[in-house]
């Protein structure tokens, strides 16, 4: 660590810089005095001149340095020239020349380590002392310090003069005990850029919402149709595989088996498990008045366990295009939930149950039922998010 006092002149901050406003404000207030406890007047006070300060402190001691740090106005951070890390606190002194007070910068204390910088910044924030950037082209730097700082934590000196690190849960205010008053600009830059994050992810959301109420009302209208196209009920699926749920990371039409089966769907889960689709008309019934399993029902159940059987026979093979293929499991769309009783929903229930997960029989109802329960789900978080 390395301590200098600050020259007068301006020649070290080129315009535009912060430390270079602060020395061209040349801010001062008339002369003072103070009473020493004998009550007799004296013009010097307690206030050193800026090289005092200066040599005061060419030492590696934290101490010292917070204890310039809070009687600052504010802090100003820049990169030095040799690549250090230099803050400048803002403070008033004793301009000995016209006993004046004079607001200016007292000390560059410049850093090597990045970890004691990040130490630093978080000493500026507990002591309430704003923390600025000189130039734009320092911003970036100061922001990611602070981050790191509120990510990777900083070390301190405990009081046995040993060396601990700290790190916020949540942000620099919990270190403070709840004291801080001002948020650094480095904290709000870092807000906003959450903010900005947040604001995306919300936008992404919306659209995905906005696609998934479209996908809902057209799978909706196809089924109210007094005709329907049982093409278009297919096309509507596969442009939109979150009527399948959230679940799968990949859905494929029409996938082959070897030459001998084609899948209307394969979707595949990230474990690599697979779920192998039969898509019946959305006309079909499931069951007979008297309560028997109709054709198309046992059909497409056939069909699927015939599918079954050729992945459990032909693993290696199917791992081609299937790489992470270790259990497939299927399912059938078929009909819709008005066309059964209330004896037969409680059959099919029984039917599924009775085919250990291997085989599921689903409606089309029931594919706007999850694509719905995701659409909600999603509305939720973006509520709670903006909460």
């Amino acid at each position: 660590m390395t301590l200098e006092p600050v020259p007068l002149d301006t020649t070290s901050h080129p315009p535009g810089t912060r430390v270079r406003r602060w020395l061209d404000l040349a801010w001062k207030i008339p002369p003072f005095v103070i009473t020493d406890d004998l009550g007799t007047s004296t013009p010097e006070g307690h206030l050193a001149p800026v090289d005092g300060i200066g040599r005061a402190l060419l030492v590696d001691d934290e101490s010292a340095v917070y204890k310039v740090i809070q009687g600052s106005k504010e802090v100003v951070f820049s990169i030095g020239e040799d690549g250090t890390y230099c803050f400048t606190p803002i403070g008033w002194v004793l301009d000995p020349q016209d006993n004046r007070q004079t607001l200016r910068p007292l000390v560059e204390v410049g850093y090597d380590s990045y970890e004691m910088a990040k130490w630093l910044s978080v000493m500026t924030a507990l002591l309430d002392v704003p923390l600025i950037a000189n130039s734009r082209a320092e911003v970036a730097v100061l922001d990611k310090l602070f981050d790191d700082a509120m990510t990777d934590g900083v070390e301190f000196t405990d009081s046995h003069g040993e060396k601990v690190r700290h790190r916020p849960t949540e942000n620099i205010r919990s270190l403070a005990a709840g004291m801080r008053q001002v948020p650094q600009p480095a904290e709000v830059s870092n807000l906003f850029k959450q903010l900005e994050i947040a604001r995306n992810a919300n936008a992404r959301a919306k659209a995905v919402i906005g696609r998934l109420d479209d996908a809902i009302d057209e799978m909706t209208d196809l089924l109210a149709a007094s005709s329907r196209n049982e093409n278009a009920l297919q096309e509507c699926l596969t442009r939109n595989p979150a009527f399948f749920g959230p679940s799968y990371s990949r859905v494929i039409p029409k996938h082959r088996l070897g030459a001998e089966y084609v899948t209307d769907y394969a979707l595949e889960l990230s474990d690599g498990s697979v779920d192998v689709v039969e898509i019946e008309a959305s006309t079909h019934a499931l069951y007979t008045n008297a309560g028997n399993p109709t054709s198309a029902l046992v059909h497409a159940e056939q069909q699927v366990l015939d599918w079954l059987a050729w992945l459990d026979q032909n693993s290696p093979y199917a791992r081609v295009n299937l790489p992470g293929v270790r259990r497939a499991n299927g399912l059938v769309i078929i009909g819709t939930r008005s066309s059964l009783s209330q004896s037969d929903v409680e059959r099919l229930r029984w039917r599924n149950m009775l085919f250990g997960g291997r085989i599921a029989v689903l409606t089309y109802d029931d594919l706007v039922v999850r694509c719905q329960a995701l659409r909600n789900l999603l509305r939720e978080e973006m509520n709670s998010d903006a909460v």
